[in-house]
């Protein structure tokens, strides 16, 4: 469907495919796919219920990359409507859910990302090495901001959204 080559393949001994998803209104999707080998990020809209896409195919250059790069996560905010993917190199792609054409790419932090949530849909807590960090949108210039960063952490991170706890 996406017309790309065979080539990439995820990175050997990471669990993380090179394609996440995320729901979005009407039971819909948004598609993220990565190709490491053109650094590149193929994403779409599609329709669970007609089986077919409802936008095109959306390409976003993440030249500044490695080959080793690759998607940790994407999540929808029904706050901003947006879907965000994050990579393990730090970078994060924003996309309008309602206009797939309207992205943003930027560098959040030079540390590695592991594990993550996106807490009460607007605010990211991630597992990075050996520290925890928290990331939130900053209101005047709309782009991911490092807030709180917790040093010499080992372990998982977990969330439950039953009772609110990290």
């Amino acid at each position: 469907m996406l017309s790309i080559d065979d080539k990439s393949k995820p990175v050997t001994g990471f669990w993380e495919p090179l394609i996440s998803v995320a729901f979005i209104p009407d039971d819909n999707l948004f598609v993220s796919c990565y190709h490491r080998f053109q650094r590149r990020q193929y994403h779409f809209t599609y329709s669970f219920h007609k089986q077919k896409p409802l936008s095109e195919t959306i390409m976003t250059d993440i030249a500044d990359a490695s080959q080793r790069n690759f998607p940790v996560k994407s999540f929808y905010s029904p706050v901003t409507e947006d879907c965000t993917t994050f990579y393990r190199q730090g970078h994060c792609i924003t996309v309008n859910s309602k206009k797939p054409s309207e992205s943003q790419l930027e560098k959040i932090t030079d540390a590695d990302l592991g594990s993550m949530y996106l807490l009460f849909d607007q605010a990211l807590v991630v597992r990075s090495s050996s520290s925890i960090l928290f990331f939130k949108k900053d209101e005047e210039t709309d782009l991911w901001t490092q807030y709180e960063k917790f040093d010499n952490m080992r372990g998982q991170i977990y969330f439950i959204r039953g009772n609110v706890r990290i």
